[in-house]
């Protein structure tokens, strides 16, 4: 007798015309804000790759253009009597290519002595050394 009046009550109906509600609410709310954070989703994952591959090949470009310049420096400055002396023109060749990275192993050391960053850039980032102190 008591469950056929709490069914029949009021209260009981309306609780559970809450939850029905409630629970179609939020199932309509899921199935609607998933299909719209996929394709959100989607649009900054496209962006961020886009954006990086541009950045790389931007960067890839750079040190390309770079790799011309110094050639054509070095076809330029070649004397023209070491095409018949490939010893020489080896060892010439080689210590072109070398000095840069040369001089850029010195930048780095005077930094590191000085006890500044590493890097040429502005940004701070410790040197090798300086992860190695306890």
């Amino acid at each position: 007798m008591t469950l056929r009046r709490l069914l029949d009550s009021v209260v009981t109906r309306l609780l559970l015309l809450a939850l029905c509600i409630v629970t179609l609410g939020t199932v309509a709310r899921y199935y609607t804000l998933t299909h719209f954070l996929h394709d959100d989703l989607g649009n900054v994952v496209e962006s961020q790759q886009l954006a990086l591959a541009s950045y790389i090949a931007h960067d890839i470009d750079e040190k390309i253009v770079q790799r011309q310049t110094m050639l054509t420096r070095l076809a330029t400055s070649l004397p023209v009597n070491l095409l018949s002396e490939p010893e020489r023109l080896r060892a010439l060749v080689e210590r072109t290519l070398q000095l840069p990275a040369a001089i850029l192993r010195r930048v780095i050391r005077g930094r590191q002595k000085r006890g500044g960053d590493c890097r040429l850039s502005g940004a701070a980032a410790p040197c090798a050394h300086q992860l190695r102190q306890p």
